[in-house]
């Protein structure tokens, strides 16, 4: 429910009651409460109108209906039922008084004070009601009537004093309005920013660079999103040597363009501090950068002559060490950076670690498949010398071998003594054992494509 809506209902609620507790607490007739209740049903007016969207027209009735309403009913149940003490009837008026002003309260809640066309038009009604609210009564004959006191004299304290009331409230309310409404705007510009790095980070997240472990695209594409979102001047990445005894500027983004060796060395030694301050928190937010304790010490050598004011440089891993760093510096004017600022550097930071990690696991695939590469070659080379030595064994082995067992058939028919006959046998075996051994060679090779001499001694002894 908006805001119209609800001021609405509960001032039509509050009507309701007070017309409902009038019979039993002043004595109003029930005809008089049921005419007030039907007459409350115009205070849903505003809640109509901004249900069916028309929600401008809802804020300006509600601005005017409300404080008219209250008038009118103030001098309806003095006509209805007279008030002759002097005194209740101030205190009538003083409550009368109290409702208009909460009512100057309203166009401050609902109307926003660049529409100052409709807030004044909101402020002006119960302003006017509120100050006229005597010279109302005056004119139905209901005005108190004090014993002792000039009306003029009544009349000119009673309006000052509503008169510094009012601009006193609506002076507050301007106040608090304007606050409110800083507030909100600062909340929706983080609101933006965040919305901004959180797109830039998935958009990042998802770039083929950072998933194929492509370091110069990686270290371009932070950069220029870095320098984009957070409005900065130059954006450079660093990498540390082995020792961590140096940093080295490996890409550097400015208000020039691009300069992807920039060849910029800085030494612990001559920067401990900075060092240190990274090593231990890794992160470094300096407003001032020519004045803060970790990096003051780069203000004649690098700050001042480049006129840097502002720095902001997180550290980013590779493998659980520290790898390297992204600076952000601001030139001509110092920067203040937000806590969404240095959050959005740190993802920038873990998506630099991604990519590292992405690189080392695709540098050991590439390893793998290289030594799966040479080893299947080695085994090409190998199947292709089996190949050979089994066509060698087929073709060139065994045709003097089938000689052999050729001239032995001639040799055994003309053998007469049983010694001759004897080493024929022994000869015709060998020969045979021979043969076979070519055969099982050549199975071996065909069949399961390499050659053991165990299984093949096992099958030549079965």
């Amino acid at each position: 429910m908006n805001k119209v809506k609800f001021i609405s209902l509960v001032s039509f609620v509050t009507a309701l009651t007070f017309f409902c507790l009038s019979i039993p607490v002043y004595g109003l007739g029930k005809t008089h409460a049921i005419t007030g209740i039907v007459a409350s049903l115009v205070l849903l007016l505003p809640w109509g109108l901004s249900a069916v969207g028309i929600v401008q027209w809802g804020k300006i009735t509600l601005s005017i209906f409300l404080p008219v309403f209250i008038c009118g009913v103030s001098v309806t149940l003095k006509l209805i039922s007279p008030v002759k003490d002097p005194f209740n009837m101030l205190n009538s008026l003083y409550f009368t008084r109290m409702l208009l002003l909460m009512c100057i309260a309203i166009p401050f809640i609902t109307v926003r004070l660049s529409n100052r066309k409709l807030l004044i038009l909101g402020a002006v009604i119960p302003s006017l009601c509120l100050l006229l609210i005597d010279g109302i009564h005056w004119v139905f004959g209901v005005a108190p009537q004090l014993t002792g006191t000039p009306s003029l004299v009544y009349y000119i304290t009673s309006n000052s004093a509503s008169i510094l009331a009012t601009g006193t409230f609506i002076a507050s309310m301007i106040y608090l309005k304007t606050r409110i409404e800083d507030i909100e705007f600062k909340y929706r510009k983080k609101i933006g920013h965040l919305e901004l790095y959180l797109t830039d980070l998935i958009s990042l997240s998802n770039s083929p660079a950072v998933l194929n472990g492509e370091t110069d695209n990686t270290y371009q594409q932070v950069a220029e999103k870095i320098r984009n979102s957070l409005k900065v001047s130059r954006v450079s990445l660093w990498e540390f040597n082995l020792d961590h005894t140096e940093i080295r500027c490996k890409f550097l983004l400015d208000q020039d363009g691009i300069q992807n060796k920039p060849m910029i060395t800085l030494s612990s030694k001559d920067h401990e501090r900075y060092f240190e301050a990274i090593k231990r928190n890794k992160l470094v937010i300096a407003t001032d950068a020519q004045n803060h304790g970790a990096t003051k010490s780069f203000t004649h050598s690098y700050l001042k002559p480049l006129n840097i004011l502002s720095i902001m440089d997180i550290a980013f891993m590779n493998d659980g060490r520290l790898a390297g760093i992204i600076c952000c510096e601001q030139q001509d004017e110092h920067k203040r950076w937000f806590v969404e600022d240095s959050l959005f550097l740190s993802a920038m930071g873990d998506t630099v670690s991604y990519m590292h990690s992405n690189r080392k696991k695709i540098l050991r695939n590439e390893e793998l498949e290289e030594h799966v590469r040479l080893r299947t070659k080695e085994l090409e080379r190998k199947n292709e010398q089996l190949s050979e030595y089994a066509y060698i064994n087929s073709h060139v082995l065994r045709a003097p071998v089938a000689r052999i067992m050729g001239i032995f058939e001639l040799f055994d028919k003309s053998v007469d003594n049983q010694i001759e006959q004897e080493i024929m046998r022994h000869f015709k075996l060998s020969v045979e054992e021979l043969d076979n051994i070519t055969l099982q060679i050549k199975q071996a090779i065909e069949e399961y494509g390499r050659f053991d001499r165990n299984n093949l001694t096992q099958q030549i002894h079965q």
